[in-house]
């Protein structure tokens, strides 16, 4: 879904970012793979912790990935 996203961008994105719940392993390694299919490095920490949500709700960890090498999905621009 990530990747089909970023296909459909007219430019590639340098940066992706999201908020992913600490027990949700399952969107952390889809993350993690965006980041190595595409290149670029993967980045999570803390944003919310616990406390801040009703009891039973884990911290919430923002994803960052930092976009790597250019490829075919970046359109170039065209003047007319």
């Amino acid at each position: 879904m990530v990747d089909a996203t970023l296909a459909s961008c007219p430019v590639t994105p340098r940066t992706l970012e999201a908020h992913v719940g600490a027990s949700n392993s399952a969107s952390e390694r889809l993350f993690r793979g965006v980041a190595l299919r595409h290149g670029g490095s993967f980045h999570a920490r803390e944003d919310y912790p616990a406390s801040w949500f009703p009891p039973g709700h884990d911290a919430e960890h923002l994803i960052q990935i930092e976009l790597g090498r250019p490829d075919a999905r970046t359109r170039p621009s065209h003047t007319e």
